[in-house]
């Protein structure tokens, strides 16, 4: 592992942090000394590099920490007679840890939990690691050193997001005449065709049938996602996964999606957590955030509101609640409940699914989730009607719950010839035949460190009460490729983000958060963006304004947003940021984003990055995902495909170019291009945009990024026509490049009775009036350590 003195320093601080100031609650106590007079070694379960042979990484949820520690089976006990071989409960075994007394937990109930590190530090609050100050602005540096990832494997922080295609992903339903109602059927996905494949028999032509699922099915050593529990996933074949322990040592989250279910599926990862919860699904992912678990520090509840077929969207929540007491549980319940209560509107579907850790189902959790959900009989059982869900089949771990409007259109769950009237817990040592779920193999739920089974059930839900809705289930079963209302032009295979009628009107995007209708973005808004940009006057009628922002404004000693970036952001009024170093100290990035933004905007962040780069946007991110950075190991290169008014879709690459040297920074730009070329569709608009670092407009990167974007000025200047953007003024470090086809459309960037002919660097010391940006205040971009100034662009794209 790359490991640098500084990012030690910042994990060491997290450590105190999380110690300081966890949930509210007492800090656990420490390990007591070894009777040998040593002490415990603290270690990360997911590099457990520092323990000794024959030991392993666990978390104990006595002391809320991971400790290396001995096996030791009970007949035979530990070495060091002060300590009790405590059962750990994994494959069914009677082995167990070497542990104090009064840390055991008893097996299957406690820290047997697939390595559960309930109540344990978690990675890097929301993408930093602690103090890891970039290099000062009077010279090169080494850029924060090669720091390992601190958390885990890309992707988390998708908001809004959908799995990346391994080609290129559908439209979500803005091809082919209106764009979609983001509450009504099918934004992409034709409500005509329910299922696409999972269907057990036809549904009536007026109903779509969907099967949900809760998966903590994660095995192996590291509480991630290994071959058994992705075959599990295949044979369930599921339209909406709840899932826990959402980590993959394999590859990104996106890899982990389209391994599992083949390109095409939509997903959201909360961001910054050590065993993160998440949603998978079918269908289009309109809004989804994490809310946060008041007793444990190392996950959140991620919801996600989905735009399923039919007039209702379809609001879930994955939830991993604490192995430590019924007590515990009911208080993460009355969070989730209060939560749900508070956002999710009533006339919308409701799903509370996941890894529960109940010992019965009489804990009191259940009687405050009944506020919500329905929590009442008869349950999924599995080929032996057996209903527990822990690996020992002796408790319900496991549970999908859904309130009294979904519930009423429960049906069967039907596997081949199998049918499940009240759904089906997926043991694949009882199931048979086997063929059913294939690719499942028996083995496959005793894989080492499962400690939870599958549960699935599936409902048919009404397409009506819409009306003039197009397609809303009667194609027929045939499905249109994302084409909806019939026959419109498709101009791509589907469709290539190549719209073949109006835009959408996306100026108010439904982040979900406004407990509220989504909003139908079916007329198209005639160039009004939403209101939100500084229109110079009144765009033409086939216009609509987008104005794109670089915003490396972090400040303060931790790369993360404080109030002088924000403010800045919020004075810039961009529809479209790429945003660096893409922290946040005072809450989730989630929160980031609401309290710079306010609730509607959708964001993507890099996963497992110490200063991650993303992209935030008024208008609804459709795909993203990172691109590796072949010169650096703390961040990658973020892009996204966002939805903009008017036929062609937005691609936008958000970049942190490395201070060593040009030619470095020209390693990577020739990486960007390369992944550019492969993946973005040559009708799309382009945008790269970010810190780049460069010295001078002549360094041999501009001449790389050529190939794609223009580089030609003139560039964008403070009010005093400068054009550097470092700290001190005198280089050109942040850009905005775009493509031939947008460059076409560059207007002026207006703001309040100031206009910029190519674009603003947004420098507070120089900018009046400052009315004209508020509530920017003149020392914001002198805040400590900000060694960037935000470069702003508008452009007017046609609607048709």
């Amino acid at each position: 592992m790359k490991k640098t003195l500084l990012g030690m320093l910042g994990a060491g601080l997290t450590l105190m942090l999380v110690a300081q100031g966890c949930g509210g609650s007492d800090p656990a106590p420490p390990p007591p000394p070894l009777a040998d007079g040593g002490t415990w070694v603290e270690c990360d379960e997911q590099d457990a590099g520092v323990c000794g042979v024959g030991q392993r990484c666990r978390f104990v949820e006595a002391y809320e920490r991971s400790l290396c520690v001995d096996s030791c089976e009970p007949a035979t006990g530990c070495a060091d007679p002060s300590l009790a071989c405590c059962p750990h409960g994994e494959d069914g075994g009677t082995g167990g840890f070497c542990l104090p007394q009064d840390a055991c937990t008893p097996p299957d109930a406690g820290a047997s939990d697939a390595g559960t590190s309930d109540g344990g530090p978690g990675t890097r609050p929301d993408g930093g690691l602690g103090p890891v100050e970039e290099e000062p602005d009077a010279g090169p540096g080494t850029d924060g050193g090669k720091e390992e990832d601190a958390g885990l494997p890309p992707d988390s922080g998708t908001d809004g997001g959908s799995a990346p295609d391994a080609g290129l992903p559908p439209d979500s339903g803005t091809d082919g005449g209106s764009a979609p109602d983001a509450g009504t059927p099918d934004a992409g996905i034709d409500a005509g065709t329910p299922d696409s494949g999972t269907d057990a028999g036809t549904p009536d032509a007026g109903t779509a049938r969907i099967r949900l699922m809760a998966a903590n099915v994660s095995s192996g050593n590291y509480q991630a996602y290994e071959a058994p529990g992705i075959r599990l996933m295949q044979g369930a074949q599921p339209d909406i996964v709840m899932i826990q322990e959402f980590n993959y040592k394999s590859g990104s989250i996106s890899d982990l999606v389209n391994t599992t279910f083949g390109p095409g599926y939509y997903y959201y990862q909360e961001a910054g957590a050590q065993i993160p919860n998440g949603i998978i699904s079918r269908y289009p992912i309109i809004a989804s955030g994490e809310w946060k678990d008041p007793e444990v520090d190392n996950r959140d509840f991620a919801w996600a509101r989905i735009d399923i077929p039919g007039p209702k969207d379809l609001w879930v929540v994955s939830v991993h609640l604490l192995t430590r007491n019924a007590t515990t549980r009911n208080t993460e319940a009355v969070s989730i409940v209060e939560k749900i209560k508070a956002n999710v509107p009533a006339g919308d579907y409701l799903a509370i699914g996941g890894d529960f850790n109940t010992d019965s189902r009489s804990e009191s959790c259940f009687t405050t989730f009944k506020q919500v959900v329905d929590i009442d009989g008869p349950h999924p059982a599995d080929k032996n009607g057996n209903s527990n869900t822990n690996a020992g089949r002796s408790k319900p771990y496991d549970h999908v719950l859904v309130d009294a409007d979904l519930r009423a259109y429960q049906t069967a769950t039907v596997l081949g010839a199998s049918s499940f009237a009240n759904g089906l817990v997926l043991d694949s040592r009882v199931y048979t035949p086997l063929s059913e779920i294939a690719p499942v193999q028996s083995g496959d739920s005793a894989a080492t460190n499962m400690q939870h089974m599958g549960v699935i059930k599936d409902f048919l839900v009404p397409l009506g009460g819409d009306p003039g809705t197009p397609d809303a289930g009667t194609d027929g079963g045939t499905p249109d490729a994302g084409i909806d209302a019939g026959p419109a032009p498709d101009a791509g295979p589907p469709d290539s983000g190549i719209d073949a009628g109006p835009a959408p009107d996306a100026g108010t995007p439904d982040s979900g958060m406004d407990g509220g209708p989504a909003q139908d973005a079916g007329t198209p808004d005639a160039g009004t963006d939403g209101g939100s940009a500084p229109d110079a006057g009144a765009p033409d009628a086939g216009t609509a304004r987008i104005r794109l922002m670089a915003a490396n404004v972090s400040s303060g000693n931790y790369q993360a947003y404080e109030a002088p970036g924000i403010r800045l952001m919020q004075g810039a009024q961009p529809d479209i940021v790429m945003i660096q170093e893409f922290n946040y100290k005072s809450g989730s990035i989630s929160d980031l984003v609401n309290t710079t933004f306010g609730p509607g905007f959708y964001y993507y962040q890099e996963a497992g990055a110490q200063i991650p780069n993303g992209i935030i946007s008024r208008y609804p991110i459709i795909a993203s995902g990172e691109w590796k950075d072949p010169e650096v190991d703390n961040r990658d290169f973020a892009w996204a495909r966002i939805d903009i008014p008017g036929p062609k879709d937005l691609w936008v690459v958000s970049v942190h170019l490395l201070t060593r040297n040009a030619t470095v920074r020209n390693s990577e730009a020739v990486s960007i291009v390369e992944k550019i070329k492969a993946n973005v569709p040559a009708g799309d608009y382009l945008a790269v945009g970010g810190d780049f670092n460069t010295d001078s407009r002549s360094e041999s990167c501009f001449t790389t990024f050529k190939q794609v974007v223009v580089t030609d000025g003139p560039h964008p200047v403070d009010k005093n026509g400068k054009d550097g953007t470092n700290a001190g003024r005198s280089k050109p470090y942040d850009h905005v490049l775009v493509d031939a086809d947008l460059r076409a459309y560059q207007t002026a960037t207006v703001l309040g009775a100031s206009s910029f002919a190519n674009g603003l660097v947004l420098d507070s010391r120089a900018y009046t009036p400052l009315s004209e940006i508020a509530p920017v205040q003149s020392g914001d971009s002198a805040a400590t350590n900000m060694q960037h100034m935000g470069v702003i662009k508008d452009f007017l794209v046609p609607l048709n």
